[in-house]
């Protein structure tokens, strides 16, 4: 996991120098094939991929170089991160609260199966979980940028925590009807438009601009293992305790970045 997120990353920061779009995609393929190949070793994958990577260095050559280098120096500017006890704690506790939104995401699915047993129905919740990014994601900037980020931070994460405790508490009395779903999707959606351009300026102020590019790898490391470890997680809580256990435990996922 860590070679498939942080290699992209360095292709992405050899491409600035590569000064060519072309690079950069045959960079990222030529990383990504490379890692598929260092976590599927001992298979076919490992040997078709090691192969396109192979041939990808041989293709780009001097860009490769950067590619590598870029790569490394994502990897020293995130451990160099984790040293630091203030930005690995923030980490930490984003880190925590990305999983608890995709335990919730898939929890959100599979309730409205539940309640409808329509796919329209379900597509319908997740538009309007969307929307608001179209909406809200421009006034957050502005916001992020005239106010305090920490307080903002307080306000979006506390926010979805509620939420998620309302959820929580209407699934478990069974009260839970969609269009409750339907109004704690937008809700939770226009919080989370809000909270995006907030957290990821708060990023670089925390970082600084020198480190930014190893917080960029550690997010994409979170964020992608979040993606691949929340639902799983979720699947794990629906089976014994019930879809609302997956609401409650993304509202006790927030409380770290809230403390």
């Amino acid at each position: 996991a860590a070679c498939c997120l942080l290699l992209p990353v360095g292709a992405g920061v050899a491409s600035d120098a590569a000064e060519s779009r072309r690079w950069r995609t045959v960079g990222c393929v030529g990383a990504t094939m490379l890692a598929i190949a260092l976590v599927g070793s001992g298979t076919r994958a490992a040997w078709i991929g090691l192969g396109v990577a192979l041939a990808t260095v041989l293709i780009v050559r001097r860009p490769a170089r950067r590619l590598l280098l870029g790569a490394a120096g994502a990897l020293v500017l995130a451990l160099a991160l984790l040293k630091d006890p203030g930005y690995r704690s923030y980490w930490l506790a984003l880190f925590a609260s990305q999983r608890g939104t995709w335990m919730q995401a898939a929890a959100q699915g599979w309730l409205v199966l539940l309640l409808t047993g329509s796919a329209e129905r379900l597509g319908l919740v997740v538009a309007l979980q969307f929307l608001p990014s179209l909406l809200f994601s421009l006034p957050a900037g502005v916001l992020a940028d005239r106010y305090p980020k920490r307080d903002l931070l307080r306000f979006t994460q506390g926010g979805m925590t509620l939420l998620a405790l309302a959820m929580a508490l209407l699934v478990y009395t069974g009260w839970v009807r969609y269009g409750h779903v339907l109004l704690f999707a937008f809700l939770y959606g226009a919080l989370n438009a809000m909270d995006q351009p907030v957290r990821q300026s708060f990023t670089v102020e925390l970082a600084g601009k020198e480190r930014y590019p190893g917080a960029i790898a550690l997010n994409s490391f979170g964020f992608n293992t979040s993606r691949l470890v929340g639902p799983a997680v979720a699947g794990f809580l629906i089976a014994f305790y019930g879809v609302g256990a997956a609401y409650l435990a993304n509202a006790l996922s927030f409380l770290p970045i809230l403390w």
